[in-house]
């Protein structure tokens, strides 16, 4: 009975020393990452931030009348900031870096953020540059280090029948510009927004364009997502679909190669225009860049005024 007892008691004791070798693991571990790896733990929760990222609603897609896509979207690469994310002591060292990583003039970036600051949206992103391509890309996501920067996926215009086809019709988007900015019917636009300027995208604007969504990711130090916090969809702008034919906007275009006209042509039966052409046509893709001094050279000089070569 005796030993019964002592092997009893001696079971407890066992079970009591180990609780305790392991509340005082326990203890000094929390020791540990409180005293000797406090500082350092604070500094990486610091470096880690909440960013709202905003998804671009793509515009509406612009249809013929037998359902043939002229104007879809594609993926565009964007250098983007949180102009509250520049550091207030670095500034002009951190300014002067993003300039020569995004090849924009200094005095253009300091216009930018600021503008966005004076708007209040301080703490929203920022598109500095559009649709850069994978070299660009590749040299911003390699030397970014030091600087607010970080890269998005927004939607840009594509042309399946070519920039050219029905190019007078169609019209371009492009960057919102300060003038536009001050308009009410932009209100709601922010800067660096794609807006129609002319044809059909200027017309229908209000349509084509969607509801931007938002994102919001926690990133650690080096500008990489660690988890989502929220997603809101973006919602995509209304499709429009036109009377235009374009087999036989085609065949006006090819009747007119090499020569200035222009030419309308109306279903009597029903009044809709089925084709519409203007000679020489423009490059959507190049207006909706902006030309360059020697494509705007170029399109001076042309015989034909054209901007197409």
């Amino acid at each position: 009975m005796n030993e019964e007892k002592e092997s009893h008691n001696g079971m407890w004791l066992l079970t009591i020393l180990f609780i305790t070798t392991i509340f005082i693991i326990l203890s000094l571990r929390l020791w540990y990452l409180q005293v000797i790896q406090g500082e350092n733990l604070e500094d990486i929760a610091e470096k880690n931030q909440i960013r709202i990222r905003r998804t671009t609603a793509p515009r509406g897609v612009i249809l013929d009348s037998a359902g043939r896509i002229l104007v879809d979207n594609r993926p565009s690469f964007d250098v983007n900031l949180i102009p509250d994310e520049i550091p207030k002591e670095k500034k002009d060292e951190v300014m002067k870096k993003i300039s020569e990583l995004t090849q924009i003039p200094l005095e253009r970036v300091f216009y930018k953020i600021e503008s966005a600051v004076k708007a209040g949206e301080k703490y929203k992103p920022l598109k500095l540059k559009a649709d850069i391509d994978w070299d660009e890309l590749s040299y911003i996501e390699t030397n970014k280090l030091g600087t607010p920067l970080f890269i998005d996926v927004s939607v840009k215009r594509s042309y399946p029948f070519g920039e050219y086809f029905l190019s007078h019709i169609l019209g371009y988007c492009r960057e919102i510009s300060n003038k536009e900015m001050e308009m009410e019917q932009f209100k709601e636009y922010k800067i660096g927004d794609y807006v129609g300027k002319t044809g059909i995208e200027r017309k229908w604007e209000n349509k084509l364009r969607g509801i931007d969504g938002e994102i919001q990711v926690e990133e650690n130090a080096l500008g990489k997502a660690v988890r989502t916090i929220s997603k809101v969809e973006a919602i995509a702008g209304n499709n429009l679909i036109l009377s235009i034919d374009t087999e036989l906007q085609r065949i006006v275009e090819e009747a007119f190669k090499g020569k200035a006209g222009a030419v309308v042509v109306i279903d009597p039966r029903t009044g809709e225009l089925r084709a519409l052409f203007s000679n020489p046509p423009y490059d959507l893709l190049k207006l909706s860049r902006g030309l360059t001094n020697k494509e705007w050279d170029f399109f001076i000089k042309d015989p034909l005024k054209t901007a197409h070569k």
